[in-house]
């Protein structure tokens, strides 16, 4: 799978959301410039699709990311409606996305981006997902599903609640479970995290269990915080499978 380093394009953990969104074009040079192949998590504070970027923006975040097919990129939001519009608005400003992209990364950096996979539309090494923490956002994985993707995932961390994915995860590559960190974490039941690996398990979809959270981590005396030391978890919860990746991706 190439190296396994998770990097997000913006880092903004020493900075705390005031309601204001703002573009860094900036940022984007960041993969180029990148020659080893690395796993990049885009906006990991942050969320891409968020109603305040600018599409033409997104445009060229996925045209940096078609030019460097030597890294992988995985693409999380809470907004796939808005992921979905974005994929319409490019069905309409171009017969070409992918090089449309790349023309909108180079405008955006005022350099040429060369076209690395002009032709691949989705780009194959960029993943798309959704956050789905409980039953009431499951609707979003409709949404995603409808979106043009190599690999789709969703992400259940944290998990504050159970999830019904029976029959639901057709067009699905790839679910990651785990609880809340943090001193308020709200509790992850353990069952809540074997019924969605009962449920990829039947549909063979890969699963990956991350972490137990805090509060089960206290529960349970574990040194690790957050919980996501596996040889500190029971059993039955290293039973899980917690280092499953998609097959498409590894193969």
């Amino acid at each position: 799978m190439g190296s396994e380093k998770y990097t997000g394009l913006i880092n903004l953990r020493k900075h705390h959301f005031n309601g204001m969104v703002r573009t860094h074009n900036n940022a984007l040079a960041q993969p180029l410039r990148r020659k080893k192949d690395t796993l990049w998590f885009v906006n990991s504070m942050s969320d891409l699709f968020h109603e305040a970027v600018p599409f033409q923006f997104i445009a060229a975040v996925f045209g940096v990311m078609g030019t460097t097919s030597q890294h992988q990129y995985q693409v999380l939001t809470k907004r796939p409606a808005r992921m979905q519009a974005f994929f319409d608005w490019m069905e309409i400003m171009s017969q070409e996305p992918a090089a449309y992209c790349m023309e909108a990364a180079s405008l955006a950096m005022g350099e040429l981006v060369k076209a690395d996979q002009s032709t691949c539309w989705p780009l194959p090494n960029v993943w798309l997902g959704t956050s789905v923490e409980d039953n009431r956002a499951a609707d979003r994985i409709t949404t995603l599903q409808s979106v043009p993707a190599q690999v789709r995932f969703l992400s259940c961390e944290p998990l504050i609640g159970s999830v019904d994915l029976v029959d639901r995860l057709d067009g699905i590559h790839w679910v990651i479970v785990g609880g809340e960190s943090g001193a308020g974490a709200r509790p992850m039941e353990a069952e809540w995290a074997e019924q969605i690996q009962d449920a990829c398990h039947r549909a063979g979809v890969a699963f990956f269990f991350k972490q137990t959270g805090s509060s089960l981590a206290r529960e349970w005396g574990l040194t690790s915080k957050k919980g996501s030391d596996a040889d500190e978890w029971p059993k039955s919860i290293q039973d899980l499978g917690q280092r499953a990746f998609p097959r498409s991706v590894v193969a």
